[in-house]
């Protein structure tokens, strides 16, 4: 009787354990479930932005006009695009256009030298004003040779600008030197004075003098 009530109860503990099992697996399967549905059901994540920083403002470029300085600028723009059209040309076409310049350009013409300036790279011009030139002895105008001299000493190599303006001497083309001196806009060469200067061209910078200056003699 006992193994019977034993054997009986087995198989009752076995059935009860069967039925235990099969619970705790379709528990699993439901949580598994769940939790795959509820992964299926979460929002998509959003695209990451990648912030593009804000553009700088440009620095503000300065103009032709701007860059010049002297109490006789009001006169010397070309009257064909002003400073402006002045620095996209070569110097002598440059300064042919000006109202102050013309007569420096007509001397350049009657000396023969418009393609060694216009040609020459990196140069600067002490240009006398027109009326420097008509200061000027007529038979000195009238003497290519002369001009061709005088000319030479109006021309050193290089761009100067006001910083090499401040002091000191530039050697000429021709073999001479300029003493320069000044500062904050105000300066002179040997003994002119420039009333326009830093004018830009295409191969040369440009200060306008008051007065034409003489090669010395030798």
């Amino acid at each position: 009787m006992f193994r019977t009530a034993v054997k009986a109860g087995n198989l009752r503990f076995g059935g009860i354990m069967k039925r235990l099992v099969l619970a705790a697996g379709a528990v699993l399967l439901l949580g598994s479930g769940a939790a795959g549905c509820g992964g299926g059901d979460e929002p998509a994540a959003s695209p990451q932005r990648t912030e593009t920083p804000a553009a700088a403002p440009a620095a503000p470029v300065a103009t032709e006009a701007a860059q010049t300085f002297g109490t006789g600028c009001a006169g010397v723009p070309s009257t064909a695009g002003g400073f402006a059209g002045m620095a996209a040309a070569p110097v002598v076409a440059a300064v042919s256009g000006s109202p102050e310049l013309n007569s420096f350009a007509t001397v350049v013409k009657k000396a023969g030298m418009v393609e060694t300036l216009d040609s020459a790279p990196e140069i600067t011009v002490f240009a006398p004003s027109n009326a420097a030139w008509a200061a000027l002895p007529q038979a000195d105008l009238d003497d290519g040779m002369a001009l061709t001299g005088i000319l030479l000493n109006l021309i050193v190599e290089g761009r100067q600008g006001p910083d090499e303006l401040a002091s000191g001497a530039l050697e000429t083309l021709g073999g001479g030197e300029l003493k320069v001196s000044g500062a904050d806009g105000a300066y002179k060469v040997a003994d002119a004075t420039i009333v326009c200067g830093n004018i830009r061209t295409g191969n040369a910078t440009v200060h306008v003098i008051d007065k034409v200056l003489l090669p010395a003699e030798e």
